[in-house]
């Protein structure tokens, strides 16, 4: 089983600070994911959602350059690691249509047990999941424009990200 060193997460907001200040004028929008996003004390490595002004998939590239060392990177993820000179690997995971927020949000934001759950929901309810989408056996589009969306769709009860954890133990999904 690997392990990994866990930080404060202190040390992750000062890195999100700054990859906030340095991507901003490349994105739409920027979210904390993973355990920072879901408030929790530890983190392990930082994860972020971005949607990216369109054309501006090299800045974004270029702006990480210069922040770590890179590990790999496309158009939907790009990882570095030591990232401001911190001890933390970075994955920005960039948001493109057809990529829905709210399906990309309870994915990267939700812990793993309950994503591997609400997969199993969708595809035994006979959706179609592609490219971030969700569609009918019919090719219909389900709208999740919202992590609310997904919820109900996969028929868990919204809550906060910082009571994900409690609701995958009230589900028993760990």
């Amino acid at each position: 089983m690997m392990t990994h060193n866990l930080y404060d997460a202190e040390v992750g907001y000062e890195v999100a600070n700054k990859l906030h200040d340095a991507l901003n004028k490349y994105v739409v929008w920027l979210a904390l994911m993973g355990s920072l996003g879901r408030g929790e004390s530890k983190v392990a490595d930082l994860d972020i959602l971005v949607e990216p002004i369109p054309g501006c998939i090299l800045p974004i590239r270029s702006v990480l350059l210069d922040a770590g060392q890179w590990v790999k990177g496309g158009e939907r993820q790009m990882t570095i690691s030591d990232t401001f000179n911190s001890p933390l690997r970075l994955d920005l995971f960039l948001q493109h249509p057809p990529a829905q927020w709210g399906i990309l949000t309870a994915v990267r934001l939700n812990p793993v047990p309950l994503v591997i759950y609400g997969k199993k929901v969708i595809d035994d309810l006979g959706y179609i999941r592609k490219n971030a989408t969700i569609h009918t056996s019919i090719g219909d589009e389900i709208p999740v424009p919202e992590e609310r969306d997904w919820f109900n769709l996969v028929g868990i009860p919204y809550c906060s990200p910082e009571g994900r954890w409690e609701l995958t133990r009230e589900l028993r999904l760990i």
